[in-house]
């Protein structure tokens, strides 16, 4: 009995020895392979937010108050996009804006067509201010705003291109598409040769639509350009009605949406209700839209 409690004594010894052998070494290989894990995982996203736009940074499109004209200044990472100039009376505005957002350079100037209402104030602009590079529609106009801007870009030497088809440039991380007209227009030819500028910034849309009129609108619904939804939408003729543009907004459904109006020529009450809560006004101050790409808040100052 004496020998047999000893085996049986030693026996459960060695059987308990081997137990807690394995569970130290289970816990010492979980040790080591789980950093191993950790490290296969998909690494965190840097330099760019999971939707594509730059991490840490931020567009910003201000719409200064300067009547029933057209001015919007695009700003993401140091660069500078001014999309018209309002009137020859719209220029210290513009400056004043441009020194408050530390531009010293406009990488792009886009002159969405040659109305006095949106390039009155070019040939001051391009005499006060450095511009990378120059896009206008393929239309030259017969008025004093337009021989002005010409003759400055002849004494500064400045090139203009003009936009004759559809056309994509990428600056920093944002690509713009830019949709010119494709005929010449019987009516309101100079309005339905607007430039129509149309970018995404991360997962926001983003749609410029000139002076755009029923025709252009029309045409434009078959050729491309203006498909649905966006999420802001810079609304063409200072806010005129037609049953295309009701119809164009119904289909775009923007979330935000902006009026360069006046007082003495307010937009359309159809245009209005058709826009709802997320219209803002430029006659009742400037507009300011920040984007994260993910986010799009809408601010206005009063005027």
């Amino acid at each position: 009995m004496a020998v047999g409690s000893f085996f049986g004594g030693e026996l459960s010894f060695r059987m308990g020895d081997t137990l807690k052998y394995r569970f130290i070494c289970l816990v010492l290989c979980l040790w080591v392979l789980l950093p191993m894990f950790c490290a296969c995982r998909s690494p965190e996203v840097s330099g760019e937010s999971a939707a594509g736009s730059p991490a840490g940074e931020e567009l910003k499109i201000v719409f200064p108050s300067v009547g029933k004209a057209d001015v919007a200044l695009i700003r993401f990472a140091e660069k500078a996009i001014l999309v018209d100039t309002g009137t020859k009376d719209s220029y210290e505005t513009i400056a004043a804006l441009l020194q408050r957002e530390n531009v010293r350079r406009i990488d792009l100037l886009l002159l969405t067509h040659f109305d006095e209402d949106h390039i009155g104030s070019a040939s001051k602009i391009l005499e006060s201010y450095t511009e990378e590079r120059i896009l206008q529609p393929d239309r030259a106009k017969d008025s004093g705003e337009y021989r002005k801007y010409s003759t400055s870009l002849a004494k500064l030497g400045l090139t203009a291109e003009k936009v004759t088809e559809n056309r994509s440039l990428t600056l920093g991380d944002v690509q713009l598409e830019i949709f010119p007209a494709t005929k010449v227009y019987e009516k309101s030819d100079s309005n339905n040769s607007s430039l129509v500028l149309r970018f995404s910034y991360g997962e926001k849309v983003f749609l410029f639509a000139g002076d755009i009129e029923k025709d252009r609108i029309e045409d434009m619904e078959e050729e491309g350009g203006l498909e649905g939804p966006v999420d802001f939408f810079k609304v063409p003729h200072h806010g005129e009605a037609s049953k295309q543009l009701i119809r164009l907004i119904q289909r775009l459904s923007p979330a935000a949406s902006v009026i360069t109006s006046s007082e003495e020529e307010p937009e359309a009450s159809q245009v209005l209700l058709a826009l709802g809560e997320g219209c803002y006004l430029t006659r009742n101050g400037e507009v300011t839209l920040v984007c994260d790409g993910r986010q799009l808040n809408v601010s206005q100052s009063k005027g």
